[in-house]
């Protein structure tokens, strides 16, 4: 009788030790989400020609990768601009819910394009010398009307958690910062940092003493070399020329580069130059005033945010006690060089390599502050990026520019013809043209009608792949959410369907289909290695729904996370959804609307059922 009661208590315990699931490990004190402005997926991991492997060896990325590295994240909407890019990023919704389609659009009320982050009713907290007429980055207002963010979820969740959002300028910040958190930029025209009345009244007393204590010139003065013959900074290259994989291609890109101007370029009185070594002056005033602008376009503004972010973990106590903290940060160096020189020049290796050193410091500060144990890291991007498209006709390959400008006129010639009516095109917010419905309407024309005319123009333009009317996406959003479904399901595989309705099911992805109504009635994809043109500045751009501009990079680093690389294809989308399981709170409901889903993965490291 023993015998067997001692059998059946082993057998009892055994069925119950395997039965158990793992442990669920603890929720990390502070989240930190980097983003890497204009992070193509192939910036990160060597790519075939060995871009990518730094000659002096990985130093943050190394880090990182021993987490958890996704080899094929990609955006399911085509427009791959920072706005819409950022929205995905925070609160786990596409453009079609979270209903930010573009960095602006048309007020339908007005007439007139508006800037998404200024809010007249809010003005800059801190030293500034920009005037209302400029329109600077102010509030959130206009692109929280839809959703909120993850950090708000947090915050709804846990009054007493932290949220800040910190980049070297307003536009990736203040949208992240949400209706809940804090958000802080630098200012270009203060060398400072700042916020304004919509998240603080006064800036942080420590914020304030940061402003006084380490102002720029000690910072590039310890940082940067000085010219011996006229004692600017110099930005010059971290290893010898030819270690870098773009020097046999930078002087046929170099032609073609639109280095940053001061004041802009279309006054310019002062240029990096279109090749290294590039300059920083500080003999005067002024020169400082040049040197705080023109910073932005050097991989130092991301070293002088690594050293904002140690300070703000530090002073503020994030990671501190049980509460789970957030802390997003936008590095946006790599995008500014990029859109100037292009991914094909040494700046833009050099960056880089510079941007490796800054992740490991600030990777070393974070631990410093937090233990690893209690830290997720979640590294992306909001988009990919193209190459300059003049170097790209000079390598036989197709590519150009698509004018919007050109477009609009073409348009409106062609309704004129067709209607007697002229401007019934108001202008462009690429991938969508505007149409004056108020004068459509008044002349009792269909507006369908007169959009699929603009549609019959524009496919004929060279560089255009495809045009819809958006009542063309509406008509088929069924059948167009049915493939957007299998794609994610894994049920079908992009390249077995069909092209255009690939692009077409993307696009309906990117219109927002709020109340909000941002999206214009004409939409259009490019040609692959065309963009649109807006600004005169930008050398190259991104935008697409091409790999190059959609594919970016994703790493999950810290507590639990095993060193792993993963091939299958997953959206950028899916991150706040993963976040909001390991914290048990809800999604945004951009989130929720977008059917997104946890990354399975993660949560096994986690020991969350999905």
């Amino acid at each position: 009788m023993q015998r067997s009661m001692r059998k059946w208590f082993f057998a009892v315990l055994a069925t119950w030790v395997f039965a158990t699931p793992t442990l669920a490990a603890n929720k990390p004190k502070l989240v930190v989400m980097i983003v890497v402005d204009q992070g193509r997926h192939d910036y990160p991991l060597p790519r075939p020609d060995g871009y990518g492997k730094p000659p002096g060896g990985s130093k943050g990325y190394q880090i990182l990768k021993q987490g958890t590295v996704y080899l094929n994240a990609a955006y399911a909407h085509s427009v791959t601009v920072t706005e819409p890019g950022h929205m995905t990023l925070i609160t786990g919704g596409s453009p079609n819910t979270h209903g930010i389609p573009r960095n602006g659009w048309l007020n339908r009320n007005t007439g007139k394009f508006v800037n998404d982050i200024y809010d007249p009713d809010y003005w800059i907290v801190g030293n500034t010398g920009l005037k209302r007429d400029d329109k600077p980055g102010t509030a959130p207002t206009a692109l929280l009307v839809n959703t909120g963010t993850i950090g708000d979820s947090l915050i709804e969740a846990h009054g007493e958690a932290k949220v800040f959002s910190i980049a070297m300028g307003d536009w990736p910040t203040i949208p992240i910062g949400g209706k809940k958190g804090k958000a802080l930029w630098y200012d270009y025209t203060s060398g400072e940092f700042v916020s304004s009345d919509y998240f603080y009244k006064e800036l942080p007393s420590w914020v304030q003493d940061w402003n006084k204590t380490h102002p720029l010139h000690p910072f590039l003065e310890k940082n940067l070399p000085r010219d011996p013959k006229t004692g600017s900074w110099v930005w010059e290259l971290l290893y010898n020329r030819e270690r870098y994989k773009n020097a046999p291609r930078s002087d046929a890109n170099a032609l073609y580069t639109r280095p940053a101007c001061f004041p802009s370029q279309n006054a310019c009185t002062y240029s990096l130059g279109h090749a290294f070594n590039h300059y920083l002056p500080n003999a005067t005033p002024e020169d400082m005033l040049k040197t705080r602008l023109l910073l932005l376009w050097t991989p130092f503004a991301d070293a002088v945010l690594r050293e904002f972010a140690a300070e703000l973990v530090q002073q503020e106590g994030l990671g501190q006690d049980e509460t789970t903290d957030l802390l997003v940060m936008s590095l946006a160096s790599t995008d500014l060089v990029g859109h100037m020189w292009g991914p094909d020049s040494l700046e833009h290796e050099d960056n880089f390599y510079r941007l490796d050193v800054v992740l490991e410091g600030l990777i070393n500060a974070l631990t410093t502050a937090v233990p690893k144990e209690d830290l997720l890291l979640v590294l992306s991007a909001d988009h990919g990026m193209n190459s300059i498209p003049e170097f790209l006709r000079s390598q036989g390959i197709s590519a150009g520019r698509l004018y919007t400008e050109e477009i609009v006129q073409a348009v409106n010639a062609s309704l004129l013809q067709s209607y007697g009516m002229s401007n019934l095109a108001l202008g462009m917010r690429p991938p969508s043209l505007f149409l004056d419905l108020k004068k459509i309407e008044r002349a009792q024309r269909d507006v369908n009608e007169v959009a699929q005319r603009a549609v019959e123009t524009i496919r004929h333009m060279t560089g255009v792949r495809y045009a819809w009317t958006k009542q063309d996406l509406f008509t088929h959003q069924q059948e167009l959410e049915g493939v957007i479904e299998d794609i994610d399901a894994g049920r079908k595989r992009l390249q077995d369907i069909e092209e255009e309705v690939r692009f077409k099911a993307r696009m309906l992805l990117s219109v927002d289909q709020n109340l909000t109504d941002r999206s214009g009635e004409v939409l259009i994809v490019q040609e692959k290695y065309w963009y649109f043109h807006e600004l005169e500045t930008d050398a190259a751009m991104h935008g697409s729904p091409y790999d190059y501009s959609s594919r970016v990079q994703l790493m999950f680093w810290g507590g639990p996370i095993k060193q792993a690389e993963i091939s299958d294809r997953v959206r950028l989308r899916d991150i706040v959804p993963t976040i909001a399981k390991i914290l048990d709170i809800d999604p945004p409901v951009a989130a929720q609307k977008s059917k997104s889903k946890p990354l399975r993965a993660i949560l096994d490291y986690y020991g969350i059922a999905p």
